[in-house]
C-alpha cells in the first residue's frame, strides 16, 4: 500500500488532485499514521510486525523499528517526538528510542494492550501497574 499525502491550500485556492508526498509502498495495509509532533517525520504501522518512520520531505524511510513478535496494534510519538510506544497483541508495550534505533524499555500486561496514547517514560510503569490499558 502506498501513502500519499496532499498539502492543504489557502483559502481560495483550488486543491491539487496529485498528492504533494508519496511514501512507500508498504508490502502491508497501512494500519495507522501519525504526524511527528515537531517535525516533518511520519510513524507508521503496517498490518503485521512493521513500525516505519519516514521523511516526509525526502520521501524516504529513516528507521524501521524492530522487536515485535506479534501484530503491533498501536504505534504513538510522545509529545517532545523523543520516543515511540507501541503495543503488541504479544502483550507488551514497547517503548523506542527511534534516533538510536534502539528499544528503550518493554514491560509485559496482564491483558492485551490495544492502544497506547503518549508514552511517557516516567509515567509508563506506574500507569501501566494500575491498569492494563495506556489511554
Amino acid at each position: 500500500m502506498t501513502i500519499k499525502l496532499w498539502r492543504l491550500p489557502s483559502a481560495g485556492d483550488t486543491l491539487p488532485s496529485a498528492p504533494g508526498v508519496v511514501l512507500g509502498p508498504e508490502e502491508l495495509a497501512v494500519e495507522a499514521l501519525q504526524f511527528h509532533p515537531t517535525s516533518d517525520g511520519v510513524l507508521v504501522s503496517t498490518a503485521g510486525r512493521a513500525v516505519k518512520v519516514w521523511d516526509v520531505a525526502k520521501q524516504q524511510p529513516l528507521t524501521e523499528l524492530e522487536a515485535h513478535k506479534d501484530l503491533v496494534q498501536s504505534a504513538v510519538w510522545s509529545r517532545d517526538g523523543a520516543l515511540v510506544g507501541t503495543a503488541c497483541k504479544d502483550k507488551q508495550l514497547r517503548i523506542f528510542d527511534p534516533r538510536a534505533r534502539t528499544k528503550a524499555s518493554q514491560l509485559r500486561t496482564e491483558k492485551r494492550p490495544r492502544q497506547m496514547v503518549e508514552p511517557r517514560a516516567a509515567s509508563l510503569k506506574k500507569l501501566l501497574i494500575s491498569s492494563p490499558w495506556v489511554i
